[in-house]
């Protein structure tokens, strides 16, 4: 069984979905031991629904110059890059994904994002391509607050009650145990056991 399709992890997954289809970018704080994985998980659940550009692999350089380089944006014009630059040269709606920003890079990361998600505002959510920027190991604090099209999310994890008992049942179900009143209880005691330290 993929975890992912528990009721706490699906919860959030669904709930980063319709942030993006409400046309918000989207910041996902992730423990950086997590980070690869959550990545990979979410990378995969927003192809299924949109076309997605990245990822975009920080570098230390600005936001907008790695942006610019993963995206192939042309910059012919000799101008500055920035956000503009960006906003115009994105031809079609697509959902860019920012793999595992971290501390050193964060502050310069938020100040892109916090500007990006103001000047899309003025693009129709339809046509607005945005961001899903994984933040991995940067104190919760730190993560941009709600904007009209930005969205900050925490995954930390943690699976609760409802997540282990529908595992367990699962389970039991793929090797053909029957789940009577004795499984039930069974159920309850591992539960417990799995979530003592919570």
């Amino acid at each position: 069984m993929d975890r992912w399709t528990l009721p706490g992890p699906a919860e959030f997954l669904s709930s980063m979905i319709e942030a993006l289809r409400d046309g918000s970018s989207v910041v996902v704080f992730v423990p950086r031991p997590l980070a690869s994985d959550v990545f990979e998980v979410v990378a995969v659940k927003i192809a299924e629904v949109w076309r997605t550009e990245g990822p975009v692999v920080p570098t230390g350089a600005q936001p907008v110059v790695d942006v610019h380089a993963c995206l192939g944006l042309d910059d012919d014009s000799g101008s500055r890059r920035s956000v503009a630059t960006i906003l115009t040269g994105l031809e079609s709606k697509s959902i860019v994904l920012v793999n595992a920003v971290e501390s050193p890079h964060w502050p310069a990361w938020k100040q892109f994002i916090e500007e990006y998600a103001n000047a899309s505002r003025a693009i129709p959510a339809i046509d607005r391509t945005q961001f899903v920027v994984l933040v991995a190991g940067v104190p919760r604090n730190l993560l941009p607050g709600k904007a009209p099209v930005l969205r900050s999310m925490v995954w930390d994890g943690y699976v609760g009650e409802a997540d282990v008992s529908t595992y367990i049942v699962h389970s039991w179900r793929a090797v053909g145990k029957q789940i009577d009143a004795q499984a039930k209880l069974i159920a309850r005691i591992i539960v417990r056991l799995a979530l003592w330290d919570f």
